[in-house]
């Protein structure tokens, strides 16, 4: 779908919470095709910027890993809401490839605070190619695949976030 964010998700938890939860995106799932508005759960003060679209869920021991589109952009708040609901944590990215946005998110429902990260002009350009190779370089790291080593960066933004974060909470 052109100009369609492609979303994933991870929540973490318990299994009984989780589990809740996967039933939660199955009835999104079944409204998405009649109308937005009935996507919506009851919990929802407001109603979402951004309507999830082919969501696919599938609940694993201690993880539910969700992925969907939505337009445009991303959707971390309406994330933040759910996952608040359920009193679970978790990390996503998301990749909007007609525009370039690459992110990532997280969330830690015991502190409330959401993480947000993207990949900027100055992170791309630490990304190099190795033509004899085909690998992409970043740091001493080598990628077979761009994704993978888009992914790296995110998480490694996303550790240095957190780690500023408590120090400056530790002040």
């Amino acid at each position: 779908m052109a100009n369609h964010v492609f979303n994933e998700v991870n929540f973490h938890g318990p299994d009984s919470d989780l589990m809740v939860a996967a039933h939660l995106f199955e009835q999104m799932e079944a409204c998405q095709p009649k109308t937005e508005e009935g996507q919506w759960p009851h919990f929802f003060i407001e109603m979402p910027r951004r309507f999830f679209a082919d969501i696919e869920a599938a609940h694993l021991p201690g993880k539910l890993r969700v992925e969907y589109q939505t337009d445009w952009y991303p959707n971390p708040e309406d994330l933040v809401t759910i996952a608040a609901h359920f009193a679970l944590d978790f990390e996503s990215t998301y990749v909007e490839h007609g525009n370039g946005y690459y992110g990532a998110c997280r969330y830690k429902y015991d502190e409330g605070n959401l993480l947000h990260t993207w990949l900027e002009e100055h992170d791309f350009a630490q990304i190099g190619f190795d033509d004899q190779t085909r690998d992409y370089l970043y740091k001493e790291q080598r990628f077979k695949f761009q994704g993978n080593c888009y992914e790296y960066v995110l998480k490694e933004k996303l550790d240095s976030l957190e780690q500023s974060t408590r120090i400056s909470r530790g002040r």
